[in-house]
């Protein structure tokens, strides 16, 4: 809800500051855009294949792309690089333990394919 209001009213500050209604619907499209992923559930699915995970669409990596993992205690950080690198953020993934999620299975798993 207080997202909400952050966006309607950053977007209404955006269109009297400007003067055009326009800029104060690009401001919408781009600020749901950066927030999608905490308004729109994200499903993750982890097999021998690799991880995938979804917001709107469907995307996979093979494991073979991933070469740290990093256990945290909501979720685990899967990522393309040996070692941190300041690019983590933009390439690696998180995946978030749901409820019920058998995290000892998803560690087991993980561990098999992932080598750090």
């Amino acid at each position: 809800m207080a997202l909400g209001i952050a966006i309607v009213g950053s977007a209404a500050v955006v269109t009297a500051s400007l003067g055009n209604v326009a800029y104060g619907v690009i401001a919408v499209v781009v600020l749901i855009a950066a927030t999608m992923g905490y308004l729109w559930p994200t499903h993750f699915v982890i097999d021998s294949h690799g991880a995938a995970w979804k917001q709107l669409l469907w995307r996979r990596r093979p494991w073979a792309a991933f070469r740290r993992a990093e256990r945290h205690p909501d979720g685990v950080f899967l990522s393309p690089f040996r070692q941190r690198s300041r690019l983590d953020a933009f390439r690696g993934v998180f995946l978030r333990f749901g409820a019920g999620a058998d995290v000892a299975q998803i560690d087991a798993l993980i561990r098999i394919h992932v080598s750090n």
